[in-house]
């Protein structure tokens, strides 16, 4: 069984690897908090600002 680690953002018990959690060095998310940061970030291959010069 994997162990028990808190979601950084809400504060949810989530059963996570210590595979991951050494990869993500701590830092974890539950897949609500997680899909939640993705809806609301851009998609990094986006340009941020098309007037900008190059």
């Amino acid at each position: 069984m994997s162990p028990l680690f808190q979601c950084l953002m809400c504060g949810q018990s989530i059963e996570r690897s210590m595979k991951v959690f050494w990869k993500r060095k701590g830092h974890l998310l539950c897949s609500t908090c997680r899909d939640r940061m993705d809806s609301e970030q851009p998609p990094s291959d986006a340009p941020s600002a098309p007037d900008q010069p190059r």
